[in-house]
């Protein structure tokens, strides 16, 4: 997707994060409904989702808490009115192994009763030494037709993800005498003894009525249980580049059960003003999410008692490294509400002129409480509250033509802090606050299958989290300027030649107007291009495409990342009616590069391939 960026901060650990409009985006959904960012979203199983849509810039109308990134919105597969089903295989560069089965269809002769079932398997190892991962997903559903006009929904998800030796952020970037480090990409900083276990239960249930005036409802009611247990290690230290030595573990251990419910219910349909038909939405969402979390002693330094010494680090293959003792030293319980009212009109001034309006009111409110086992014990409690936040927006769509569209839109944003943001006093930061502003051209071609867009916005934001120390010390950075353009355009350009290509731009600035946020690209371009062989060929499909990104560093003047550019090839040939076979080749040629530098660095993956045959029936 254009403009969006990812940050590996590790492999086979959990904290990749996703980027856009230079800044981290934390807005998940599940068939629309918000889910927290505390769920693992970025470890999701995409065999289970029929597609991913993505909406750029502040969502606070569509997603509660207004981010100023994007809004990912993950689409269930749904079961079929016609009986379906296909399996999948696929073998790669490093072991990498899977397969799984899709089968879909009516339960019953009349067909009022249709169910799916996706199962998905796979064992992977990978570029980087002794990571490798485990992991299995089982999701069903069924819908009920209980009339003509009333719709029941129920499903379930299991996600189970087990990771042995995850990196966690790679290696320091520089020797103790200012000489850059050159460990290899395969080089793992991992003991034997990290690992990485997480596992997802989801189950949901929705029911939904089309009334006879045009009008429908729904209601959505979802529980998503999550266990996360992960032993993991930051290779910090200073490091001499005659002797190897310096270096030493700073592991840590976090385990916990995070719990979410959620509640989403609404009512659209069209109404008559002035002549003219309009649209109306009107909602609610509820969710509620808590967490009860171990203490394990929090990082191991040489400070606690813990001996993470590295002798040599040229030497280093995870073995013979001490294992923390984690034994819990104390406990914490996490919880936050968030309820909201929304009200959406789409108004039809003109022919050619539409008007958006909308609004949401969110009542927010976080609590935790954290024990230390002492004796006697201490309990530390904290509470923050937000009550009727007023998050507007208003849009405005003209019809140049039926080709081309002009818009543009505000909106004002809410951003509650993610947990454990806090400034040098030990106090949570306030929650983002500021206005979005958009404007661009849309474009639709060759019947609808080609479109292209240009959006230019500004962002202008409060309380923005900028790190200043370990340990998970931030300030509020004031008066944030965010100035951008995207350009896209996808879709089909003749029978047979699929094409997408798209440009964003984005530079973040403090008050001082000093570039900030530079670990997320100025500059992106983002291409690729599928075409089906002509004639007797007709059953062989090419594509390729290139993906580039300007220079990037957590602070330009000490570390940069160059620009650097990725080009991925892939084939296709149906063997029959029924199956075919793929083969994806990426980073062609070989590109090194970091996929997160910093102080230490993790780099992304080498030239690989995957080969995958599908046979559907």
């Amino acid at each position: 997707t254009p403009g969006i960026t990812v940050l590996r901060v590790g492999v086979g650990a959990e904290n990749d994060t996703y980027w856009s409009r230079g800044f981290q985006i934390n807005n998940f959904e599940i068939d629309g409904v918000p889910t927290s960012a505390r769920l693992d979203n970025t470890t999701q199983n995409t065999a289970m989702y029929d597609r991913v849509e993505v909406v750029r810039g502040a969502t606070g109308l569509i997603s509660g808490s207004g981010t100023p990134s994007a809004t990912i919105n993950l689409i269930r597969k749904r079961p079929t009115a016609e009986a379906q089903a296909s399996i999948t295989g696929e073998a790669g560069s490093w072991d990498r192994y899977g397969t799984g089965f899709d089968v879909s269809g009516p339960l019953n002769d009349s067909g009022n009763i249709r169910g799916r079932l996706v199962v998905d398997y796979k064992k992977q190892n990978s570029w980087v030494d002794r990571v490798n991962t485990d992991s299995q997903l089982v999701y069903g559903i069924s819908e009920f037709d209980l009339s003509e006009a009333t719709m029941l929904t129920v499903g379930f998800s299991y996600i189970n993800n087990q990771v042995n030796d995850p990196l966690r952020t790679g290696f320091p970037m520089f020797y103790s005498n200012g000489n850059r480090t050159t460990f290899s990409r395969s080089a793992n900083s991992a003991p034997d003894w990290a690992y990485n276990d997480r596992k997802q239960t989801n189950i949901f249930t929705s029911i939904e009525h089309q009334f006879d005036n045009g009008w429908s409802g729904k209601v959505e009611v979802s529980h998503t249980q999550n266990q996360f247990d992960e032993l993991i290690n930051y290779m910090n230290g200073s490091i001499d580049q005659d002797t190897g030595s310096g270096a030493y573990l700073y592991p840590n251990r976090w385990s916990g059960t995070p719990r979410q419910n959620n509640l989403d219910a609404y009512l659209t349909g069209p109404f008559n003003l002035f002549g003219r038909e309009h649209e109306l939405i009107a909602g609610v969402t509820m969710s509620r999410y808590n967490e009860n979390t171990p203490s394990h002693g929090g990082w191991f330094g040489s400070w606690t008692g813990y001996d993470g010494t590295v002798p040599n680090i040229f030497n280093w293959n995870g073995s013979g490294a001490n294992i923390p003792n984690t034994t819990p030293v104390g406990k914490t319980h996490i919880e936050e509400d968030q309820y909201a009212a929304y009200l959406t009109s789409r108004l039809h001034v003109t022919d050619n002129t539409s008007v958006i309006l909308g609004s949401r009111v969110t009542d927010w409110k976080r609590s935790n409480e954290v024990v230390t086992f002492a004796d006697p014990s201490q309990t530390t409690e904290n509470k923050e509250t937000r009550n009727g936040v007023f998050l507007p927006y208003a849009g405005i769509v003209y019809d140049l033509s039926s080709t081309w569209s002009l818009y543009a839109s505000y909106t004002k944003i809410f951003n509650p802090q993610a947990y454990g943001i806090q400034d040098a006093s030990y106090k949570a930061l306030d929650p983002q606050e500021g206005t979005g502003y958009e404007v661009g051209v849309k474009g639709s071609f060759n019947d609808d299958k080609l479109n292209a867009s240009l959006a230019l916005f500004k962002i202008d934001q409060d309380n923005l989290p900028v790190f200043v120390r370990d340990p998970d010390i931030y300030r509020a950075e004031q008066g944030t300027t965010t100035k951008g353009v995207e350009l896209e355009f996808n879709g089909e350009l003749s029978e047979g030649w699929q094409a997408s290509a798209g440009y964003a731009y984005s530079v973040s600035t403090n008050a001082e107007d000093q570039r900030i946020v530079t670990t997320s690209p100025r500059h992106s371009l983002k291409t690729f291009t599928t075409y089906r062989l002509p004639g007797v060929f007709d059953k062989v499909t090419v594509g390729g495409g290139v993906n580039w990104q300007s220079k990037t560093g957590m602070d330009l003047h000490t570390f940069e990342q160059g620009s650097y550019a990725l080009t991925n090839l892939m084939a296709r040939y149906d063997i029959s009616k029924n199956l075919s076979a793929t083969l994806n080749v990426n980073n062609v040629f070989d590109r090194s590069y970091y996929a997160y530098a910093d102080s230490w660095s993790v780099y992304g993956a080498p030239r690989n391939f995957m080969t995958s045959f599908k046979y559907t029936f």
